[in-house]
């Protein structure tokens, strides 16, 4: 056998030793051209039809992923000085009279048809209230953009299993709905989406045995976040069952020393995110410490490294660089934890892309 003809095939047994690209996998590198697009299509400088503070209120609600990413956009309108709320669909509809004919009511649904986005609609018509409404969906037929004032679309594209693209393109809808809404420069918005085409390129190394630790049969896996990474927490506890089955659950930082503490221990991998220096960061760094004392595995995310923790180091770990680096963390562990676990990465086996009632 000649040098070339053995060099073909090594390369035949490595192709079929590798797994299959999942769609999964192709949707997580279809990322940066989603983003994009997203960033190429033209808006408007305005998206409401009168200032922020004519407002009653603002509420911002959704599902699962579509709720986590407005986590960063509630939190830049309190700063701002508006009376704003941000509460899930499901927990609204159990309350829907928190909507007044003078709220600005934000929504954000991926397909623009789940279950709980069309109830809300039918809620509203039931209360006989009239607010502004905000769409953000992917789908520009879907009952979300037809019922409301306004509409942004994700441009993300199709999606096959869990959300990738719409999720990263949900936090861009955002970031140019708080800047809008806000008052807030377009070039300096162009320039943030921008870092965020980066960051979805600049994360560091995950290693094997950060994931084998997360893969074991027992293994429970937290994720803590404080400020703006409470949406990647959030994200990332839905993205790992759904796309890995692993038992996983987001947190606020400062609720996980109130009870959720207790499941420390051999066991726990924490993944502790938007780790900074300086004494801002003290308590995350504290926190991720102390639950390395108690034989947790801990993984920390950010630009500070903590004793007895591995680290994932990411230049953007805060705004909306730090989510999309954060989403991107928590896409790329799904996929090593999913086939360590024996199952393809992202593929439902109980649920579907657009959830019903």
């Amino acid at each position: 056998m000649t040098a070339t003809e053995d060099g073909d095939s090594v390369a035949r047994q490595d192709a079929l030793a590798a797994p299959a690209i999942s769609p999964y996998e192709r949707d997580i590198e279809e990322q940066p051209r989603a983003l994009r697009e997203f960033i190429a299509a033209p808006r408007a400088e305005r998206i409401a039809s009168r200032p922020l503070l004519e407002y009653e209120r603002v509420l911002l609600t959704g599902m699962g992923s579509s709720h986590a990413a407005a986590a960063r956009t509630w939190r830049r309108l309190v700063a701002g000085g508006n009376a704003a709320w941000w509460v899930d669909t499901a927990a609204l509809l159990e309350s829907p009279q928190l909507i007044t004919a003078d709220t600005l009511l934000i929504i954000t649904s991926q397909s623009g048809a789940s279950g709980e986005t069309v109830a809300l609609f039918d809620a509203v018509s039931a209360l006989s209230a009239e607010p502004e409404v905000i769409g953000i969906t992917n789908d520009e037929g879907s009952p979300l953009a037809r019922g409301s004032d306004h509409v942004i679309l994700l441009n993300s594209g199709e999606e096959a299993t869990v959300s990738t693209k719409s999720y990263v393109n949900s936090l861009a809808a955002h970031e140019y709905l708080a800047t809008a809404l806000l008052g807030g420069a377009s070039a300096a918005l162009r320039e943030d989406l921008l870092a965020g085409m980066d960051a979805l390129q600049e994360l560091g190394e995950i290693d094997d045995e950060m994931v084998a630790r997360a893969a074991t049969p027992d293994a429970r896996v937290a994720l803590i976040g404080s400020g703006d990474q409470v949406a990647t927490a959030l994200f990332g506890g839905l993205v790992l069952k759904e796309a890995a089955k692993v038992p996983a659950e987001g947190f606020l930082a400062g609720n996980f020393r109130h009870g959720p503490l207790e499941i420390a221990g051999p066991g726990l991998v924490a993944f502790v995110l938007g780790v900074a220096p300086g004494e801002a960061g003290a308590p995350l760094r504290r926190l991720a410490a102390d639950i390395a004392t108690s034989g947790s595995e801990v993984v920390t995310f950010g630009s500070a490294l903590v004793p007895g923790c591995r680290a994932v180091t990411a230049t953007a770990y805060e705004g909306f660089a730090g989510l999309v680096a954060g989403a991107q963390l928590c896409h790329r562990l799904c996929v090593p934890l999913a086939r360590a676990r024996g199952v393809a990465p992202g593929e439902f086996r109980f649920g579907q892309k657009v959830t019903g009632l």
